[in-house]
């Protein structure tokens, strides 16, 4: 069983985090470094893909230092976010890429159980 302190950091580590994706401005930096990130072939980075780095930037939080999240920038937050909906976007778009599937002469049958 957790003991009260555990709880309370994993309470307030949420707490910034939700604190950080409300604020209009760590939304809008998140976008211009994801936009930034972009290479060519990369996909568009839409709004789903900053929903889907939600997590990512979670993860970012619940992993750093209590001075870390303490000293934590709008900047760095965004950082995060941007960073995560580039990776966001790439993986939809390899979601939506065809399979290469190999030609083979024959259908793949299984082999009988012995």
């Amino acid at each position: 069983m957790a003991n009260k302190s555990t709880n309370e950091d994993r309470e307030w580590r949420v707490s910034v985090y939700e604190t950080l994706i409300a604020d209009r401005r760590v939304q809008a930096i998140a976008m211009q470094i994801a936009e930034a990130s972009r290479e060519p072939g990369d996909p568009e980075v839409n709004v789903g893909d900053t929903a889907a780095a939600r997590r990512y930037l979670l993860k970012c939080v619940m992993r750093m230092t209590i001075t870390e999240l303490a000293n934590i920038d709008i900047a760095t937050a965004g950082g995060l976010w941007g960073r995560g909906a580039i990776g966001a976007a790439r993986w939809r778009a390899r979601a939506k890429a065809p399979r290469q599937v190999p030609a083979t002469s024959e259908p793949l049958r299984r082999k009988p159980r012995a």
